[in-house]
């Protein structure tokens, strides 16, 4: 149990490295994908250009929602703790 909790550190610093960089993805591949999409032109190279987008923006915000799931993991290691502690008194 204590292996956990002395990994907690590194698990928070991880997630909130992970949420701004998610952040940065998800307004960026945004931009990206209306500008695509809003660029002159039509066929099968815009098309595949527009696809290509709609997959970063996705990926930026499987990116953004995995960060949320560790930052939320580490805060469970610091209530398990916590509990431990309290059973103990």
């Amino acid at each position: 149990m204590a292996e956990l909790h002395q990994s907690r550190a590194w698990v928070q610093f991880l997630a909130i490295t992970g949420l701004v960089i998610g952040t940065l993805a998800v307004v960026g591949s945004f931009a990206w994908f209306f500008l695509v999409a809003t660029r002159d032109g039509s066929g099968p190279v815009k098309v595949m250009a527009v696809v290509v987008s709609l997959v970063q923006v996705a990926t930026a915000i499987a990116w953004f929602f995995g960060s949320l799931f560790l930052l939320n993991y580490s805060n469970r290691l610091s209530v398990l703790k916590y509990r431990l502690e309290a059973q103990d008194i």
